[in-house]
């Protein structure tokens, strides 16, 4: 409240209202404007409502926030008036405290559920949790709590205690592509060509017989005894991935 003025018959009335440690926004329809009986004390003097209320942010979200009304006033001697007030809006002390109880009452119990909903999808998604969703599901958009994507183009392992590699959680090892030594591929061999064969006999006479054709060009034809193999290679051992 501010001091207030006069303007020929009038009085103006200015009011600042500021929202300094204002904790919780709230929605303004009314302001009363008390005024001191003599022989009643402290009296509602008047009551200006308005069509569309206005929203009175909390300091938190709109730090610095007024708002002025200029209240005036012209009172007269010479004309006597009447006011009729329609008592439907009316209320007496009793119901007003029985009215704000049940709010009160209300707004606890909204807190409460909330608070259980919030234990509820504790017990339901703990701290850690590891889910799979398919169909592009965002569980940040639908679940509480803040969830984020793990293990992008890799797969999981579960825990093996009896083991060194994955004997806790978020351990990560492995290779997408492994080369492997001669230890590690299977054993085997592989035959010589067909025309790399060898003469079994010392005497390379009794294996071939050498002719010429009317080309001039010579035919080895050969006794073939047996048959060379490569040696063995490869052993097939494991080969890890980690």
């Amino acid at each position: 409240m501010q001091e207030a003025r006069t303007e020929g018959d009038k009085m103006i009335l200015p009011v600042f209202l500021e929202n300094t440690n204002l904790e919780e926004g709230y929605d303004l329809w009314q302001v009363g404007i008390y005024a001191q009986d003599p022989e009643e004390g402290e009296i509602l003097y008047c009551i200006a409502h308005i069509s569309a209320a206005k929203h009175i942010p909390s300091a938190s979200k709109s730090p610095g926030f007024s708002i002025t009304w200029d209240f005036c006033f012209k009172s007269s001697n010479t004309s006597p008036f009447e006011v009729n007030i329609d008592s439907v809006g009316l209320v007496n002390i009793e119901q007003f405290q029985i009215h704000t109880g049940e709010i009160s009452h209300l707004k606890s119990s909204i807190v409460s559920l909330d608070e259980r909903i919030e234990d509820l999808n504790s017990a339901l998604y703990p701290v850690g949790i590891v889910l799979a969703f398919l169909n592009g599901f965002d569980p940040n958009k639908s679940l509480l709590g803040e969830w984020e994507p793990i293990a992008k183009g890799q797969t999981l392992v579960g825990v093996n205690e009896s083991g060194p590699d994955f004997n806790t959680v978020e351990k990560s090892g492995g290779l997408k592509d492994v080369t492997l030594s001669i230890k590690q591929i299977p054993a085997h061999s592989h035959p010589e060509s067909d025309l790399c064969y060898v003469y079994t006999d010392e005497h390379p006479a009794n294996n071939s017989i050498v002719t010429t054709n009317q080309n001039g060009r010579q035919n080895i034809n050969m006794n073939i005894k047996s048959k060379t193999y490569t040696k063995n290679a490869g052993e097939g051992g494991a080969h890890s991935n980690l």
